[in-house]
């Protein structure tokens, strides 16, 4: 039988190389099977078509078309003209591709705009984890699907969800492809890739250059929680992450760049990350840097996935409606 102290040193020898282990390949959505199941509106439809909306409009998918490690689905309602404007909704850390069965794909077709959702990781045909994702093939495919028969620009929102809203206010910091954006539950700083390694690695890539990020501690009271219970969980750890920076200014997002109307969506219950209080140091940011363009800020008494509410999704909605028409060259095509 092994003696107290042989029992204490193999303990001292086996609890850190677990934790490296462990924090190996390890993703925030390592119980991501569990995920799906309980939301099945963040991953790919199997249907073609289906019956949504009060009008009972039938609504079509053209096919997936995968390119430069970028997929997406587009869904539009028949007799719909080809020049009404199309929102583009970005997932996050969990990929595949946001479907018309979601709420807020219904509430989009429901208010007359084409859909599509991207899916930029964890798709066929797109890398398997979220890490130095490239921004310009994101770009491009959101450029293409903006364009018309007739060589014209339709109006394009676009929507980002919790890493997607990360990933689309640094879209909109970097190109002109969107006419407003809604950035739900984001971030003011960029993050490292979602799938932790031992090898820290930035999530977005901008001219093959990997972009400044935060990054997580390896033992932190937030890194054990976050190990222990996961995604849902995680709040501490991207709260402990930023507490030890001397500045965030080198990994937050230049917003003021940004020259279109943003809405920020904020949850003061999310446990996921602080995406409450990222929101006002974006706010803080924009007045420091004394931008002119409006950003608007709702934030809820909610968790983490405000898409599954009502309130939140019509809101993203009707603030995407009310902006584009006032763009005359949204609604003169």
């Amino acid at each position: 039988m092994l003696k107290y102290f042989e029992l204490s040193t193999l303990f001292r020898f086996l609890a850190p190389l677990t934790l490296l282990l462990t924090l190996w390949g390890c993703s925030p959505h390592k119980n991501q099977a569990a995920l799906q199941q309980k939301y099945p509106q963040y991953w790919h439809p199997a249907k073609v078509m289906f019956r949504a909306g009060p009008f009972e409009s039938l609504v079509t998918m053209e096919q997936v078309k995968v390119e430069s490690g970028v997929a997406h689905l587009l869904y539009s309602q028949q007799g719909q003209y080809r020049d009404w404007p199309i929102v583009i909704i970005l997932g996050g850390s969990e990929g595949g591709i946001t479907s018309h069965h979601s709420r807020i794909g219904e509430a989009v077709l429901d208010k007359g705009y084409s859909m599509a959702g991207i899916g930029y990781h964890n798709f066929d045909g797109t890398p398997d984890n979220l890490r130095e994702i490239a921004i310009e093939p994101i770009v491009k495919r959101i450029a293409d699907l903006s364009k018309m028969d007739n060589g014209r620009k339709r109006c394009v929102a676009l929507i980002g969800v919790s890493k997607g809203a990360e990933l689309a206010l640094l879209i909109a910091t970097k190109s002109q492809v969107a006419d407003t954006v809604v950035a739900v539950v984001p971030s003011n700083v960029i993050w490292q890739a979602s799938n932790i390694s031992l090898l820290s690695r930035s999530s977005w890539t901008y001219n093959d250059e990997p972009l400044p990020f935060v990054r997580y501690p390896w033992l932190s009271k937030g890194t054990m929680t976050f190990l222990s219970e996961g995604v849902t969980k995680a709040r501490g750890l991207h709260e402990d992450a930023l507490s030890r920076l001397d500045s965030e200014a080198l990994f937050q997002i230049p917003v003021e760049k940004i020259s279109v109307p943003v809405l920020l969506q904020s949850a003061k219950q999310d446990n996921v990350w602080p995406s409450h209080e990222m929101s006002l140091s974006i706010l803080e940011r924009l007045k420091a840097k004394k931008a002119q363009h409006k950003f608007t800020l709702i934030p809820y008494e909610l968790d983490h996935y405000l898409t599954l509410n009502k309130q939140p999704v019509y809101d993203a909605v009707d603030f995407i409606s009310n902006t584009l028409s006032s763009k005359s060259h949204c609604i003169d095509n």
